[in-house]
């Protein structure tokens, strides 16, 4: 359905009506990285490229309800936020520990491009055409410079693992109980699983599993890989990431 017949008829949806939602990505892709535990009140706003998947099947491994390597799975494991009814608003409000994990957008952008661009092929796609490079091999993938030209002009929502983490969030930054962040991931998720799950065996010393994707090395490449131009252009790209999130300029 197109996106703004979805807004219009989620606007009457409980969760939407108490966070109408006014961010640029798509209101479905951005209600797919709502993650609704009844069970356990808690509310994880996912953001790809941000630890998602290591995030999400530790959850769902704690919760019981799927166990250690589910894959995809895992991410269809909770409800979705347009889903939420009408009579827990109260409590997903005032109890709910709601919480996200959020990326150095340097990095952050930096990964989306090695593992999407270069990986995976995305620019082949039909819809990412603009990205393919005019008299350049069609196998090559386009250059750094090249996908930034392409967030510039069309394409900075069109994906949500290199849309700002920003447009991302389903509810106010001031709402949230906790932002994690992947610099810091052991230390922040071990306080988010004591936090939802006290009495699961491990506590805090809990071990966590990485799932997803293999790891690109984009922080540990961002100095390396990224010009002074090119650093220049993510920070105007993504600055309200960069200012909201707590990161600093390069």
């Amino acid at each position: 359905m197109h996106d703004q017949a979805l807004r219009r008829l989620w606007s009457y949806r409980p969760f939407y009506r108490q966070y109408p939602y006014d961010r640029p990505v798509h209101i479905q892709a951005a209600d797919r990285h709502g993650a609704v535990d009844c069970q356990y009140g808690f509310f994880y706003n996912r953001i790809p490229k941000c630890a998602n998947s290591t995030i999400v099947q530790t959850l769902v491994t704690c919760s019981g309800v799927i166990g250690p390597g589910a894959g995809r799975e895992a991410k269809r494991a909770f409800m979705k936020p347009h889903a939420l009814p009408a009579g827990l608003m109260a409590a997903f409000r005032n109890e709910w520990f709601k919480f996200t994990f959020v990326r150095n957008p340097y990095a952050r952008l930096l990964s989306a491009y090695l593992d999407k661009i270069v990986r995976k092929g995305y620019a082949h796609r039909r819809r990412y055409r603009a990205l393919l490079e005019p008299g350049k091999d069609a196998t090559s993938p386009p250059s750094l410079d090249r996908f930034l030209d392409f967030l510039a002009a069309e394409g900075l929502y069109a994906n949500v693992h290199w849309a700002p983490q920003t447009a991302m969030l389903l509810i106010p930054e001031a709402d949230f109980d906790f932002i994690g962040k992947v610099e810091s991931l052991d230390k922040d998720l071990a306080f988010v699983l004591q936090r939802i799950f006290p009495d699961h065996p491990g506590g805090e010393d809990r071990k966590i599993g990485r799932a997803g994707p293999p790891p690109t090395g984009a922080q540990d490449k961002v100095h390396t890989m990224l010009n002074r131009r090119q650093m220049d252009r993510i920070a105007q790209l993504y600055e309200r990431d960069i200012t909201a999130l707590g990161y600093a300029f390069m």
